[in-house]
């Protein structure tokens, strides 16, 4: 039986409630994607293990070696992605690395699709849209749209930070109203989602009511997000997608 390695840079500890009822996001990412796998089309990949190891690159500051995992993800943040803390400086530092020094794939959610972004060129500060929450419509570009193979899809979102100017050599998957690039693509190394396929409502509840307790947001922002918490999403699908470009990218890194 196949084994695919997944190292996870857990960039936050989720908000609070959120870990007692899902975990960390390797733990999150360990979920969702093991139901990627097993909704697969090949038999032998849906019977892929998936070993999950999680790297605390915030407090910890240790990162995986290139040559001990498959594919490496990169979580989402409260934190900033163009501050130049130790620890983010450090975590692009290693990005650039990895991007320099091997041909594995990463997928990067949220805070880890802007920090690729910014690892390779492209700018992130804080959106001219303003905040997206909870679920929204992307609608896909033509890259998008051969790789997902739908015209648009919906995922939770929560951010305020965006990718306002690409990097060299990667393709926007598609934007909303409020956010022009809401992930990357570059066939076999980068798949990236601005917003949060590990979320779900009641995950997305639990911040959105943490958020406008302490006055991150207003009521009219509060009441919209509430309002399409619970809307159908592709949370489920996008995970058999990033399993399969998973899999597929080491596939053909062995051929080469």
């Amino acid at each position: 039986m196949a084994t695919f390695r997944l190292a996870v840079l857990e960039c936050d500890v989720p908000f609070p409630g959120v870990v007692e009822l899902r975990g960390s996001y390797g733990d999150m990412f360990r979920s969702l994607l093991g139901e990627g796998m097993r909704g697969l089309p090949s038999a032998a990949d849906a019977q892929t293990v998936l070993e999950v190891t999680k790297w605390d690159v915030v407090h910890a500051h240790v990162y995986p070696v290139f040559e001990d995992f498959d594919g490496l993800m990169i979580s989402g943040s409260k934190h900033t992605a163009f501050d130049n803390t130790p620890w983010i400086v450090a975590l692009v530092d290693y990005l650039v690395d990895f991007f320099k020094n091997s041909r594995k794939p990463v997928v990067g959610i949220c805070f880890g699709h802007q920090i690729i972004a910014r690892a390779l060129g492209g700018r992130v500060e804080v959106s001219p849209g303003g905040w997206e929450n909870s679920v929204t419509q992307i609608d896909l570009s033509a890259t998008g749209q051969q790789f997902f193979g739908v015209p648009s899809i919906h995922m939770h979102q929560t951010h305020r930070d965006a990718v306002t100017v690409l990097p060299p050599g990667v393709d926007s998957i598609g934007g909303s109203a409020g956010c022009r690039v809401h992930g990357m693509f570059r066939a076999g190394r980068i798949l990236s989602f601005q917003g949060h396929p590990e979320f779900d409502a009641e995950t997305m509840a639990l911040i959105l009511k943490g958020r406008y307790a302490v006055g991150v947001f207003s009521q009219a922002m509060y009441d919209d997000a509430m309002s399409r918490v619970g809307r159908p999403h592709c949370g489920k699908m996008l995970a058999t997608k990033v399993c399969g470009f998973l899999l597929e990218a080491k596939r053909a890194a062995s051929r080469s």
